[in-house]
């Protein structure tokens, strides 16, 4: 009698223990899983945002290189200007005092 208790006591541990066991398997294999989702979708999220503000900078230097490159081009077409009517002045004027000054 003693020995049958001992058993069906036994085997009652092993169908609770083994219950338990398959209970914290699959919480665990969905808890994986849903880590697993979870960066996944951070991960996917990272990656757009990092391509999102990529693609943002570079258009916003791409902007301001534009800009730049107008300013700098027109700068250089004002100086040009400048300095050529400057240039024609001086020659005039320089013109205007050889001939005066020639006999």
């Amino acid at each position: 009698m003693l020995l049958k208790s001992t058993r069906d006591v036994i085997h009652e541990y092993t169908r609770c223990y083994s219950r338990i066991h398959d209970i914290l398997f699959k919480s665990t294999r969905h808890i994986t899983q849903e880590y697993t989702a979870f960066y996944s979708r951070v991960h996917e999220m990272l990656i757009t945002s990092i391509r999102d503000v990529t693609q943002e900078y570079t258009a916003y230097y791409s902007r301001v290189h534009d800009i730049l490159l107008k300013s700098t081009r027109d700068v250089t077409q004002e100086y040009t200007r400048c300095y050529s009517r400057v240039h024609e002045m001086l020659l005039k004027s320089t013109y205007f005092i050889t001939d005066r000054n020639t006999p």
